[in-house]
């Protein structure tokens, strides 16, 4: 069974080892694993006990295991997560990084699922949550990047993304950036693409 709610204490471990092995997977400059430099248990514990309404930014699915004898893993453990920045709540200093929002937008800086729950619609149902924050805070959009040629922007475009268009200079200069960032990934192409859902 898979529950979705905003982030609490319960969850801290699950969540940030999740983050971490999403992470983890890829590489800046496509060659220094970003699993050196990985946020720890006490940093990510610390920054939402210090902010507790930023809580309501992430969104997790948690598998808990059926009563026919197995065990629950403490009440369920994290198998997917989304993150969303927008103005109205404090943000880490990595999500800013990537992006800081516009006071009409909601940011997803982070969706990932973890292997084993792949194609089960866990990604979908995060967004929707996504969505559902965004319009209770009367966002105009939501937004996202993806890798180019990712698998995910199809999840994307069928949610409702659209890509956004950018000038050349924008995003010959974004592109550069995102290769220096994050190097070439295992679907072979450099650059992001800019998606967003107009929310009326």
């Amino acid at each position: 069974m898979i529950y979705y709610q905003p982030l609490s204490e319960t969850y801290f471990q699950s969540c940030n080892e999740l983050l971490n092995t999403f992470y983890a997977s890829k590489d800046f400059c496509n060659c220094i694993s970003f699993s050196n430099c990985l946020g720890t248990l006490e940093e990510f514990a610390r920054f939402y006990r210090l902010h507790p309404e930023s809580l309501e930014t992430v969104i997790v699915a948690v598998e808990v295991l059926g009563e026919n004898g197995e065990s629950d893993l403490g009440g369920g453990v994290v198998i997917g997560c989304v993150k969303v920045s927008v103005t109205e709540y404090p943000r880490t200093s990595s999500d800013d990084f990537i992006h800081t929002p516009k006071p009409e937008e909601a940011y997803v800086s982070t969706l990932c699922v973890s292997s084993q729950a792949l194609g089960k619609g866990v990604g979908g149902r995060l967004l929707e949550h996504a969505e559902a924050l965004a319009r209770k805070l009367n966002k105009k959009k939501l937004t996202l990047e993806v890798l180019n040629a990712n698998p995910a922007e199809r999840l994307y475009a069928r949610f409702g993304f659209e890509r956004v268009h950018e000038g050349k200079a924008e995003k010959c200069l974004n592109d550069f950036f995102t290769c220096c960032l994050v190097g070439k990934r295992e679907h072979g192409k450099y650059g992001r693409t800019k998606m967003e859902k107009t929310l009326l």
